[in-house]
């Protein structure tokens, strides 16, 4: 948890002083979300939250969004799927300084349970992440 307000106050002060990060507003839109997550299972350490209580059109429409601007790595399995965004906010010495926006859909139908769990972390990456024209 640490790491996820770093990268918070770190993008807040860049954000103040400079008004340059691409995709900031999606970041805070994920930030709100994380503080919501709870445990989804009384017998396991899966935690998010329940697709009934999201507005999935704005996470599609952000997500839809953020894959125009940013290189996407996704990943699909028979109960659900995933998808991760580089989103850079500063270059220091050839590498990109930026949080990594994880978010990932399962879809339990053996207990009849859907929800989506979003991670943000702060990292490092010799690419910037953009998508080339």
């Amino acid at each position: 948890m640490l790491i996820f307000m770093l990268s918070y106050d770190i993008i807040n002060n860049l954000t103040e002083r400079y008004n340059i990060i691409v995709g900031r507003e999606h970041i805070v839109y994920f930030e709100n979300l994380i503080r919501k997550q709870e445990q989804i299972y009384n017998d396991a350490c899966d935690y998010g939250i329940l697709t009934k209580n999201l507005n999935m059109s704005e996470i599609k429409e952000i997500t839809d969004d953020l894959k125009k601007t940013f290189v996407s790595y996704r990943e699909e399995w028979f109960s659900g799927a995933s998808i991760e965004f580089f989103i850079p906010y500063e270059i220091d010495n050839q590498l990109y300084s930026g949080v990594k926006l994880k978010i990932t859909y399962a879809n339990d139908k053996a207990r009849k349970i859907k929800f989506m769990t979003f991670d943000l972390n702060h990292c490092y990456q010799k690419e910037p992440g953009f998508i080339n024209d």
